[in-house]
């Protein structure tokens, strides 16, 4: 599990949150490093990705990977009262038994995909040419 936030709202509106993850500091240093890499090499080739894999390791030291702190707000404000919900960030293989888990516990997936290395490439592609397009 890269990143997981567990939320939960009393009937009174008081929030409970529960963040984790499976990763070792060097574990995600590592993914970091990866997934800046293959971001900027989308948005500006070897230069970007030499550049992305630095910046990619330096927000996984300060932990600005996964569910960020306007995130966790997001999720906290669209829960309804006297609900929880969890959002999850993980390896494809933990995959099958939690969503498994999920059924058995009538538990439902609202949403799910994959983050590949090609799906980095074209976020950062989309990200250059927006920037590119904003300083027209």
């Amino acid at each position: 599990m890269v990143d997981a936030l567990y939320a939960a709202k009393d009937e009174h509106g008081n929030l409970s949150q529960i963040r984790v993850t499976d990763f070792s500091k060097e574990e995600m240093a590592l993914f970091g490093t990866l997934a800046g890499a293959l971001f900027g090499y989308g948005a500006a080739g070897e230069e970007g990705a030499l550049l992305g894999a630095v910046l990619g390791e330096m927000a996984a030291e300060s932990r600005d990977i996964g569910l960020d702190r306007d995130d966790m707000d997001e999720i906290a404000d669209r829960i309804p009262r006297g609900t929880s919900a969890a959002f999850i960030l993980l390896e494809h293989l933990w995959a099958i038994g939690l969503k498994q888990s999920l059924r058995n516990t009538h538990g439902a997936v609202i949403a799910s995909g994959w983050l590949t290395p090609s799906t980095l490439i074209s976020l950062g592609e989309e990200a250059a040419a927006a920037a590119e397009a904003a300083n027209r």
